[in-house]
């Protein structure tokens, strides 16, 4: 289950991608069968809407009333064939992580490179095992269970490590990251701060 920001709920289920308005709805379906399983929904941008379909290397982008919005971008064209992660950033631009080369790219609204990192393994100083990848209020997220959630600048620079481990996706709202834990408990980590509630 996604939202984006005007409340709207993106449902997947295999190939499926269902919308909800904010006041649950229904308002379209969305299906691709020729690219296998949606792996991630990044509703970020209400109105260019990214899917990810991992095991095809391709990016569709759906406007916001669920359409196909031009051809599916083809990752291998960019030499990202094994992308694992991607999520939208700033001025319509997305991040693409590349797990065989350890590599953190940002296209441009243009889909050209614009910032890429190589070798995020020697940079952090081991092997970077991602499950989930977000860009909020200026920052990067991504996290790795067994280590925690790294936090980079918009140019893809490394900050620092939040403590936060053993889960596989979180949300950023504000200055607060939010994710449940394995009792289903809710949390919210204060990024300035340090603080946590649950």
């Amino acid at each position: 289950v996604y939202t984006d920001p005007l409340g709207d709920i993106y449902v997947v289920k295999a190939d499926q991608l269902t919308k909800f308005k904010s006041s649950g709805a229904l308002f379209r379906v969305y299906s691709n069968k020729n690219l296998g399983k949606i792996t991630t929904v990044d509703a970020a941008n209400p109105l260019k809407i990214i899917v990810f379909y991992r095991d095809f290397s391709r990016i569709v982008f759906l406007d916001n009333t669920v359409t196909d919005n031009g051809e599916p971008l083809k990752l291998e064209e960019f030499g990202m064939e094994q992308a694992s992660l991607v999520c939208w950033s700033y001025d319509n631009g997305i991040w693409i992580y590349d797990p065989i080369r350890f590599s953190l790219t940002r296209l441009n609204q243009q889909l050209k490179i614009q910032n890429e990192i190589l070798n995020l393994n020697q940079i952090l100083g081991f092997a970077l095992q991602p499950s989930w990848m977000i860009e909020a209020d200026n920052y990067l997220f991504i996290n790795t269970p067994d280590k925690g959630i790294l936090q980079f600048d918009v140019f893809g620079t490394y900050m620092r490590t939040i403590p936060i481990k053993g889960i596989e996706k979180f949300d950023v709202s504000g200055e607060s990251i939010i994710y449940t834990d394995q009792e289903e408990r809710l949390h919210l980590y204060q990024i300035q701060t340090f603080g946590e509630d649950t």
